[in-house]
């Protein structure tokens, strides 16, 4: 019988935990990713070609900066008051280090993005203001919806953030709704980019604001170990400094800048060799792999935290590469599930689900579905990296790993869409590889460490 306290109590709650978490926000991001499919099939029947390749550019731009951006500051401000509940110490140090990073990074990327809008306005989305204007506002609505949705995943309030990525993409399908049905034309299309955030950030606010005003649990929650840090720099216990949490940021900021290349700048190269028609092929081909990179958020926002609890309650490496395992395990799973789909009715699917506008190659699309696979198992390996504070040699590798793909996609001499799905898969296959040899030669120096003791 396992004892309340025990430390093999303490492993199988936290196991628990972390199922019911990746449960909850599995039901909810996939409710989110299903409704960022339903809006891009309503552009990409109700306008044409050209027009949903605009918004496609913009969606892309916006995105990846915003994600850029502020998934690090989401990620650090999770990271850091997740840590400090599971040592049982007041949440609120980390929280303001968290929002000052947040604060300065905010201004940082505001400038840089405005700059990045006045300058693609030409070459991007021929002169159409109307459109950066709005890609803009995407840009600053999703960077502050991260920040406080970070303080949401700190606190383990994962039906909450669930319910807000929800809220998102209603609020992002209503306004192409009404264009699909006649009321309202492009330019309503073009506001539903900005719309969708904004609402989010609204509902996220108004859950933070009536949690304050309410006892605080996060404060009372139970400790899971006692104090110690789990690693180097970045670790639980520096994070909370602004100067810790400045450079561990600026390494999640290099690693997640690296992820949304790789997921969202693939279309934006191939619009500027082959014009707004090409990116939107572009888009969707990706999208059989970035739909269930989004889903697999899930994972990722529940793993992070549970692999940052197991290192501040003391466990053993083993422990932590168990939880790796089996998520792996489900990685392998759904590719392959996801394979047999597409090798049976891909390009008819495809055709379905996003018109008939285009036409798709069955062999793409298994390329594609694989180096999704790969993809996934690399950003897995990568949370245990982030957990134990160790970001600056992933980060290096997936900034290697990106600046590839962009080379490979924008001088290919070939067609830039072969480039982009082969650039794909081979890069997922090359951080796949390089994230193993990271964390395994991690691992042997952890043990190391614990048998020396």
């Amino acid at each position: 019988m396992r004892r309340r306290g025990s430390p093999r109590f303490l492993a199988s709650s936290e196991v628990a935990e972390y199922g019911r978490a990746t449960g909850v926000l599995g039901l909810g991001v996939g409710l989110f990713g299903i409704l960022v499919y339903v809006f891009f099939a309503l552009c990409s029947r109700t306008l044409p070609t050209g027009q949903y390749g605009e918004i496609v550019l913009a969606w892309s731009a916006a995105y990846v900066i915003a994600m850029s951006g502020f998934r690090p500051v989401e990620l650090l401000l999770s990271r850091s008051v997740t840590a400090a509940r599971a040592r049982g110490e007041p949440i609120g140090e980390a929280l303001r280090a968290g929002l000052r990073v947040g604060a300065i990074t905010l201004a940082v990327v505001a400038l840089l993005a405005l700059a990045a809008a006045v300058g693609l306005a030409g070459p991007l989305f021929d002169g159409d203001y109307f459109l950066c204007g709005a890609a803009y506002a995407t840009v600053l609505a999703a960077a502050i919806g991260f920040i406080c949705r970070g303080v949401l995943v700190g606190e383990g309030r994962f039906f909450a953030y669930s319910t807000v990525l929800v809220i998102e993409g209603i609020a992002r399908i209503i306004p192409v709704g009404c264009v699909a049905v006649g009321v309202g034309g492009e330019r309503l299309a073009v506001l539903a980019l900005p719309i969708g955030p904004t609402v989010g950030l609204i509902a996220t606010v108004w859950i933070l604001v009536g949690r304050r005003r309410a006892p605080s649990a996060a404060a009372s929650a139970p400790a899971f170990g006692g104090p110690g840090p789990v690693d180097r720099a970045g670790s639980v216990g520096s994070t909370a400094a602004l100067g810790a949490g400045s450079i561990f940021a600026s390494g999640l900021f290099a690693l997640t800048l690296a992820e949304q290349v790789l997921v969202n700048a693939g279309p934006i190269l191939v619009g500027v060799r082959d014009g707004a028609a090409a990116a939107g092929l572009a888009f969707n081909i990706l999208i059989l792999g970035r739909a269930p990179i989004v889903v697999f958020q899930a994972v990722g926002l529940s793993l992070m935290p549970h692999l940052t609890r197991l290192g501040a309650a003391g466990r053993s490496s083993r422990e932590i590469d168990r939880s790796l395992r089996l998520t792996l395990v489900g990685v392998l799973g759904f590719t392959a599930f996801l394979g047999a789909i597409v090798a049976v009715a891909g390009p008819e699917l495809m055709q379905v689900a996003l018109g008939a506008g285009h036409t798709y190659r069955r062999l793409d699309l298994l390329i594609v579905v694989v180096g999704m696979g790969l993809y996934l198992t690399a950003s897995t390996i990568n949370q245990a990296a982030i957990a134990g504070g160790r970001v600056t040699a992933p980060a290096l590798a997936w900034l290697a790993g990106a600046a590839g793909f962009c080379g490979c996609v924008a001088v290919a001499p070939f067609d830039p869409l072969r480039a982009l799905v082969f650039g794909f898969a081979a890069t997922g296959g090359f951080l796949a590889m390089l994230s193993a040899l990271l964390h395994r030669r991690a691992t042997a120096a952890s043990r190391r460490r614990q048998s020396s003791r």
